[in-house]
């Protein structure tokens, strides 16, 4: 049973988005061209009844640069967000560098799965265990798109020699 001080985690990382933003809701509200009123009360976290719409949280996590609000949705839906990472031209040296991230990565899991486990297991302890594994498969995707930019082509068939086949 919820506690009527229970603030749901999605309302709390859309206000920690918007209120850690650089001139907070009125700066946010005039960049997303709304009131900051409106935007203020969308973010309440003890508003039950208003939310934003898709369309403004949308943009909100696209000026903001800020996925906290989408990455608490995935986890509410039982799905992840995962960055992708940008690399046009992987060279040997980012294979190796992907591999040491990655590696460090699992370490850190390891250690927080410990911490998770060792003594009274806690939400904050599984929340922060459920983090280090989201960055763990970042890094992991990461070593797998440097990969398949180095990868050759696949071998083209001529349809000419297809069809003699």
């Amino acid at each position: 049973m919820s506690d009527i001080y229970d603030i749901d985690p999605l309302k709390q990382a859309f206000y920690d988005v918007v209120h850690d933003f650089p001139g907070k809701v009125p700066a946010l509200a005039k960049r997303l061209n709304t009131n900051a009123g409106s935007l203020q009360n969308k973010v309440n976290r003890n508003n039950e009844h208003l939310y934003p719409n898709v369309s403004e949280f949308r943009a909100t996590t696209l000026i903001t640069q800020d996925f906290r609000a989408l990455d608490q949705l995935n986890i509410d839906c039982g799905r992840i967000s995962v960055p992708l990472p940008e690399n046009e031209f992987p060279a040997d040296l980012d294979l190796v560098q992907a591999t040491a991230d990655w590696q460090r990565e699992v370490g850190e899991t390891a250690g927080a799965l410990h911490a998770a486990v060792k003594g009274e297991i806690t939400r904050t302890r599984v929340r922060k265990l459920r983090q280090e594994l989201i960055e763990d498969y970042q890094r992991g995707l990461a070593l797998v798109m440097v990969l398949e930019g180095m990868a050759e082509p696949e071998p083209v068939t001529n349809i000419k020699e297809a069809r003699r086949g």
